[in-house]
């Protein structure tokens, strides 16, 4: 009985440490993924913030950049709007310029206000707060464009 028992406890002994032995592996398989997704998500963090660093940068130096031919502030938004952006802003076609003059190269103020409601349309409040897909910080610098164009509406042209 003893001879038994001492067989049966060596058979589960040996159960047990092939358990432990295939834990120890599934354990030793999944922190090396998890090692290697940090090391994904760390490239990538890098990479956004890098992208983010380069956007900061060029919305930074087209600020610096003053205007060959002195315009309205509204007009200059109206231009440069879209550098200001999220990046899933993807059916905004950028206004240029030559948008808003008439056939003589003089500014068209029709057309400028035309850019101005359309602008007003898509930077409404209403509608960005229903967008799932904007960050808190999208929604902060959209309010501030909003803002901005109020502002330099009420400028004469």
């Amino acid at each position: 009985a003893n001879a038994q028992r001492s067989h049966e406890f060596q058979q589960a002994y040996q159960q047990f440490l092939q358990e432990k032995v295939r834990w120890e592996n599934e354990v030793a398989v999944t922190t090396r993924r998890l090692a290697e997704e940090r090391k994904q998500l760390e490239h990538e963090t890098r990479r956004l913030k890098e992208k983010e660093n380069l956007r900061s940068e060029n919305l930074r130096s087209t600020a610096r950049v003053a205007p060959a031919v002195a315009m309205p502030e509204i007009v200059e938004l109206l231009t440069t709007i879209h550098l200001f952006f999220p990046s899933n802003f993807t059916t905004w076609r950028p206004i240029r310029k030559q948008d808003l003059q008439s056939s003589d190269g003089s500014l068209d103020t029709n057309k400028v206000k035309k850019a101005i409601k359309k602008t007003k349309v898509l930077l409404h409040q209403d509608k960005l707060n229903s967008n799932p897909s904007l960050t808190v910080d999208d929604k902060a610098r959209l309010r501030h464009l909003w803002d901005s164009l109020l502002e330099a509406e009420k400028k004469p042209l």
